[in-house]
């Protein structure tokens, strides 16, 4: 019996990194579905402040239509993104789960400035079940950094190559992206 380093170790037992972080992302989608955070009400503030400083902008009513719509389904964004990272759609995942996730946590945090500061006491969407919250954030921006630089491999000749590859450059294999 010979001698492993910890990392062959954990190579060998751990699921494919993308495997790893698209159920990192689902768990992190579903504790922030359940803890029920979302940052809308500091968006809608906001986009009202906005449009009136500008008047009526149908530019800027519809960006904030996508960020309050993300800010309110954001965990099922990063569910959906989670998902998508282990079809290999990691582009896309990633984007999902960077808009779910980081509009949460962006309205969560404007929403905690007045209260850390004794400005308001008012909590409404910040949700009743705040730690559960907090590790979904957190998973969620793991999830991205576990797949931050991943490149998938060819299923026959197990070569990396380019994500947005049909064929692998090597052997010509169509459609292997990333399967084993």
């Amino acid at each position: 019996m010979g001698w492993f380093s910890l990392e062959e170790l954990l190579v060998s037992y751990m699921p494919p990194r993308k495997d790893f972080a698209k159920w990192i992302a689902v768990v992190g989608g579903i504790l922030l579905f359940v803890a029920g955070i979302n940052g809308v009400i500091v968006w809608e503030t906001l986009k009202s402040f906005i449009t009136d400083l500008t008047g009526s902008n149908p530019l800027i009513e519809g960006l904030f239509f996508v960020f309050i719509l993300f800010a309110t389904f954001g965990g099922i964004s990063v569910i959906i993104g989670g998902l998508l990272l282990g079809k290999e759609r990691i582009v896309l995942g990633k984007i999902l789960i960077f808009l779910g996730a980081g509009l949460i946590s962006l309205g969560a945090i404007l929403t905690l400035i007045p209260i850390i500061f004794g400005a308001s006491e008012n909590t409404e969407g910040m949700g009743g079940l705040l730690p559960f919250g907090a590790v979904g954030l957190l998973l969620a921006f793991l999830s991205l950094l576990i797949v931050k630089d991943y490149k998938p491999n060819c299923a026959r000749c197990n070569k990396r190559i380019p994500p947005d590859s049909i064929f692998c450059p090597y052997c010509g294999k169509k459609g292997t992206i990333g399967r084993k």
